[in-house]
């Protein structure tokens, strides 16, 4: 009777702390979403938040509640980081006291992102704009109606290259150009290693990467546009789109072409958006070779590619990687 007591009484003190695990576990759960929740409520509705989170590229807070959800319900504290502007993380405790000097916890970690855009913004003024390096080889390249600018390094390193940019060049790294290049500048020329030359006056500031949905469950990602209106590709139907259109013009009729994948642009093809819109590309954008051999036999010439610019409407190509021109 002795053993079978002491089962019965370690099998009822296991069910209770299985019981007070269980509940503690929940607790801590909506604890922490909670204050996830009330952060992003207050990015959203307090003029102060949003404007720290949208503008103020170092700004950090921290809300901590206690008994959020009546007596002895626990607390959670929940600290807002900027990354760089309108880009955050979040980090939450939920803390459950579960007696006996002890207590519950769960951390959650998280990260939200707007899209940013202003009229003051450096890169409106920018035909073509880079993150990482831009680098020209085998190419003839128009930067039309705006700068060209590259948060890291602008190279045209091979003499079978032509570039024309309406305005300046910007690199916050070094500019390099081959020496036999044909290169047309119309403005000038700022970059690290450029800043005792006549034609520049010194570096150029990085600019922040704008926030782009380019594959979220959003309705308005760009690859949702795109399927809403019959203008989403994989990368095989893009190549056999692209094979489909040599010694021609490939015109992009849409507001969003998307593309899964990556995308190589060679051969006689002229890719044109006349009415302005976007390329977007999932992975690398290819652009160069004088042939171009999947099309079930070479086709020699070099690609042209042109998109208008339209007054308030986005166009251009985005890439997911690297854009190889």
């Amino acid at each position: 009777m002795l053993f079978l007591g002491m089962f019965f009484l370690n099998t009822s003190l296991t069910e209770k702390a299985i019981a007070i695990s269980q509940v503690s576990g929940v607790t801590t759960y909506y604890l922490a979403e909670a204050g996830i929740n009330e952060m992003i409520w207050l990015m959203v509705n307090d003029s102060g938040y949003e404007e720290n989170f949208m503008y103020n590229d170092s700004w950090s807070t921290t809300t901590i509640r206690n008994n959020p959800f009546g007596p002895d319900t626990g607390a959670y504290t929940v600290t807002a980081s900027n990354t760089s502007a309108a880009h955050c993380d979040i980090i939450v405790n939920g803390l459950f006291d579960i007696g006996g000097g002890k207590y519950a916890q769960r951390v959650i970690k998280t990260n939200i992102f707007r899209a940013v855009g202003t009229s003051t913004s450096a890169i409106e003024d920018s035909a073509g704009y880079a993150d990482g390096n831009i680098t020209i080889t085998n190419s003839y390249v128009k930067f039309l109606g705006g700068s060209a600018h590259s948060n890291l390094t602008f190279d045209v390193n091979n003499q079978n290259v032509e570039v024309f940019v309406d305005n300046d060049v910007r690199a916050f790294g070094n500019y390099l150009e081959h020496s036999n290049a044909s290169t047309t500048i119309l403005g000038w020329i700022y970059s690290a290693n450029w800043a005792s030359y006549a034609q520049g006056t010194g570096t150029t500031p990085q600019i922040v990467m704008p926030a782009i949905d380019f594959n979220s469950a959003d309705p308005d990602s760009y690859k949702n546009q795109a399927i809403s209106s019959g203008s989403f590709y994989t990368e095989s139907d893009f190549d056999d789109l692209i094979c489909s259109k040599m010694n021609s013009e490939l015109v992009l009729a849409q507001d969003v072409t998307y593309v899964s994948g990556a995308v190589n642009l060679n051969g006689p093809v002229d890719l044109k958006s006349p009415n302005g819109g976007l390329l977007v590309v999932e992975d690398d954008f290819i652009v160069g070779s004088k042939s171009y051999k999947k099309c079930g036999s070479k086709r020699y010439g070099m690609p042209n590619i042109s998109f208008a610019h339209i007054d308030g409407k986005p166009s251009g190509i985005l890439s997911g990687k690297k854009v190889r021109l």
